[in-house]
């Protein structure tokens, strides 16, 4: 709602993780766009971390305990 009515930085305050994952996405999709154009193999820092199941497991957990957190807050 903050969002819609203009105030970014409220916005902001209320979803920690939202312009973290909108930033790595696009920074993600141009990094293989230009890979693509340039016809070379896509691999980066990035690509090894994400695929560690025990990783994925930890980042979940720390984003539905955030959430979790945020929703007991509001409430």
């Amino acid at each position: 709602m903050a969002i819609a009515q203009g105030n970014l930085l409220e916005a902001l305050a209320k979803n920690l993780f939202g312009p973290l994952l909108f930033a790595s996405f696009v920074i993600v999709a141009v990094h293989i766009t230009l890979k693509l154009v340039k016809k070379r193999r896509i691999t980066a820092f990035y690509c090894h971390p994400v695929k560690q199941r025990k990783l994925q497991i930890i980042g979940l957990f720390i984003l539905l305990i955030y959430y979790f957190l945020l929703l007991y807050k509001l409430s």
